[in-house]
């Protein structure tokens, strides 16, 4: 795992921007289908998003949920500049300590954020998201349990690609940290990549797959989103 404090950001993004808004939003369609699973949805007032990099999620939900109030921080101030024209609000800010009161946001998430951190740190930065948030956290990590996907990353590693260089998250570790933090808890296993390559190949797998069982597999996931609520 590479040290976060000795990446240049401002270059990786750059270099990945364009390949991130092009992608498919799928933390932010968790998070609607979530709420919308709880009967939240509507309740909720405003979204936070940590070390937003692209804010490719922010700003799906920015398009898909109006009279909303959206966040983004990051430490890369290029990244707010390329997004003054969309209706987020820009925060330089530090997830160790961010610059909002208690129960400021309904919700807030991060996409990967922790990926760079050890345990301990990753508590740290969790509890300071939990703290400014009222009603769910989503943590979005990478998954260690899924192998074939980290082959993947670590091909594109080798590549040259530091983007890559980032650990994955068990499920037991999530457990650890979320019975750290000492709020109530769930781990949900996200973006299968079977269904991935169903939906994009051959749609009239999808029924097997769901028969199976294996569109819930922890070994298929891609993340395990950890859902704090305060």
């Amino acid at each position: 795992m590479q040290n976060p404090q000795s990446l240049d950001w401002e270059k990786l993004y750059l270099d990945n921007v364009s390949t991130y808004k092009k992608g498919r939003p799928k933390r932010a369609e968790f998070i609607i289908s979530h709420l919308k699973q709880i009967n939240l949805l509507d309740e909720i007032e405003s979204f936070l998003e940590e070390g937003a990099f692209s804010a490719k999620d922010l700003s799906y939900l920015a398009k898909n949920l109006s009279k909303k109030i959206f966040v983004a921080t990051d430490l890369n101030e290029l990244s707010m500049v390329n997004r003054k024209t969309e209706n987020i609000l820009n925060c330089a800010a530090d997830a160790f300590n961010l610059p909002f009161r208690d129960r400021h946001f309904g919700v807030t998430f991060h996409s990967g954020l922790i990926i760079y951190f050890n345990n301990s740190d990753a508590i740290k930065i969790i509890q300071e998201q939990t703290r400014v948030t009222k009603s769910i956290a989503y943590i979005f990590a990478h998954n260690k349990h899924n192998y074939l996907d980290t082959l993947i990353s670590n091909g594109k590693r080798i590549m040259g690609n530091r983007l890559f260089s980032f650990r994955r998250y068990s499920k037991g570790e999530l457990i650890e940290i979320g019975t750290a933090i000492g709020c109530p808890f769930e781990i949900v296993p996200h973006d299968n990549m079977l269904e991935n390559f169903s939906q994009r190949n051959c749609r009239w797998l999808l029924p097997v797959i769901q028969k199976l069982g294996l569109h819930k597999s922890l070994f298929f996931a891609n993340e395990l989103t950890l859902i704090i609520k305060p």
